[in-house]
């Protein structure tokens, strides 16, 4: 399990397999079906499971996305994203975070794929 430092108190990663690694973040944003980690770890544990196909609901998308925004840049804390394999439904969520904080579109994508290699390369 890699973790990449995408903003300010903002991560990505892919499944958690190493739960010893992540108790350093305050919250958890799992948008992964697979194995969950203890959210007990955790101040704030949000599950919410994005299939790897098409798009999410963008409704949902934005509300959680806006809470997590809440908890790195009003609140301080250090959040985790993560999904299977780290690439791109923890990038989508965190682009939309970053979005919420000013940045715009081909920009994120630049600045995401700088910080986690590899990411966003879905349609």
């Amino acid at each position: 399990m890699e973790i990449f430092q995408i903003d300010e108190n903002l991560y990505q990663s892919s499944m958690i397999d190493d739960v010893e690694r992540v108790k350093m973040f305050d919250a958890c944003i799992d948008l992964a079906g697979g194995i969950d980690p203890d959210a007990s770890d955790f101040k704030i544990y949000l599950k919410w499971t994005i299939e790897d196909a098409g798009l999410p609901d963008l409704d949902i998308l934005k509300m959680v996305a806006s809470f997590g925004y809440d908890l790195v840049y009003e609140k301080k804390m250090k959040v985790l994203v993560h999904c299977e394999q780290g690439f791109n439904r923890a990038s989508l969520l965190n682009g939309v975070i970053l979005w919420m904080k000013g940045m715009k579109g081909q920009e994120i994508v630049d600045y995401i794929r700088r910080k986690r290699p590899g990411a966003l390369f879905n349609q």
